[in-house]
């Protein structure tokens, strides 16, 4: 809803059985130099419920960009994105109830303490709540690739980060992708350079987020 000079993009949407959606986007501030995440939440027939929120809660100008937004089958839902508060890059998220109230504060999502940077995040929820969420890391030796977090209903991360691309040559992967399915089984897809020319990649999980085999390529 802003009518002023500030410069929206990068729309993301998730939407609940009921029909109920959510949009979040990126909102750039030309005059105070930040980049903030915003969300619209409405009910099934499209008509807004409330008005426009912001969803990062720091104090300082930085950069908030790539919103990634999940939900699940009673409409809680998760915002999440890539975050400079700290100086680098991090992945940030914001837990919601279908009320739209935020549910805690923002909280850091990738576990590492360096000044590695993550970036474009992605997520998938089930119904019942839990969520994943993948994002490109240059944790390894300033190598980039995928790492995800699980966490369960209550946002209460399953383990630590994991790395995702097995490959254990200095390649480039990027763009991941996530999808997951009711028992919370889930599978991760990225672009993939282990062969010099990009390829897409996949990896498989059970729902205790043991790997099920090991990365395959998928066919073109």
């Amino acid at each position: 809803s802003d009518s002023g000079s500030n410069v929206i993009g990068y729309p993301a949407i998730a939407m609940d059985g009921s029909g109920r959606f959510v949009i979040a986007w990126i909102e750039i501030c030309d005059q105070c130099y930040s980049y903030d995440i915003y969300a619209q939440r409405y009910n099934s027939s499209g008509v807004p419920l409330g008005s426009n929120f912001k969803v990062n809660d720091d104090t300082v100008s930085a950069w908030q960009m790539y919103p990634a937004i999940a939900m699940d089958g009673d409409g809680d839902f998760i915002v999440t994105w890539e975050d400079s508060r700290n100086g680098n890059s991090d992945i940030y998220a914001q837990r919601y109830n279908s009320s739209g109230f935020a549910l805690g504060p923002n909280f850091k999502v990738n576990d590492d303490t360096g000044t590695a940077h993550q970036i474009y995040p992605a997520i998938a929820m089930n119904s019942s709540g839990n969520f994943v969420i993948a994002w490109r890391d240059r944790r390894n030796n300033n190598i980039p690739a995928i790492y995800a977090q699980r966490y369960n209903d209550f946002s209460m991360p399953r383990g630590p980060n994991f790395k995702v691309s097995d490959d254990s040559a200095r390649v480039m992967d990027a763009l991941p992708s996530i999808a997951m399915d009711g028992s919370g089984r889930f599978v991760i897809t990225w672009q993939d350079y282990r062969y010099d020319s990009p390829d897409v990649y996949a990896q498989k999980y059970k729902s205790s987020g043991s790997p099920w085999g090991s990365n395959f390529l998928v066919p073109n």
